[in-house]
């Protein structure tokens, strides 16, 4: 019992990464993740990464990005547009939507057990990225959700 609900205080906490500015132009930029329970009691993985381009690659077009990743056991707790997103910089809003759906990738092992939902979303961040403390809060925006009291799940990074 005590470890159950050590495992959903983690999951609760707040997840931070530190990184120097200039790993935003890395092919996977500076990310953060988490996990969440939603209201039926399922966990989903989100993950959150500010990228500027990827030097080296075809996506080198120096564009600030937020690009979301949420993975799921269950197909319905994969869909984004369940989800809204609000991105800060030392505590001022930059960037406040929906998510938009996107395509789904299923990975599955053997015989099709333990599949997953992996789905994307990627938002761009007209003010740019710099140094700073930057959150990163995903809210769920069911009716569940809002009844079950969820707080949104943050995400910090530090640019330094």
């Amino acid at each position: 019992m005590a470890l159950a609900a050590l495992s959903l205080a983690c999951a609760a906490a707040p997840a931070l990464r530190a990184e120097p500015v200039g790993m935003l132009r890395t092919p996977h930029g500076v990310c953060a993740a988490t996990s969440y329970v939603v209201p039926e009691g399922r966990r989903v993985r989100l993950e959150g990464c500010l990228r500027t381009g990827a030097a080296g690659t075809i996506f080198d077009n120096l564009e600030p990005r937020l690009v979301t990743t949420l993975q799921a056991d269950d197909a319905g707790d994969a869909d984004l547009t369940d989800w809204q997103v609000e991105l800060l910089r030392d505590g001022e809003r930059v960037l406040n939507r929906a998510l938009d759906a996107g395509p789904s990738h299923r990975r599955c092992r053997a015989f099709g057990l333990g599949c997953s939902e992996r789905v994307a979303d990627v938002a761009t961040v007209a003010e740019g990225f710099g140094y700073g403390t930057w959150t990163i809060r995903y809210r769920l925006m069911s009716a569940e959700a809002y009844a079950a009291g969820r707080q949104p799940a943050e995400l910090t990074i530090v640019l330094r």
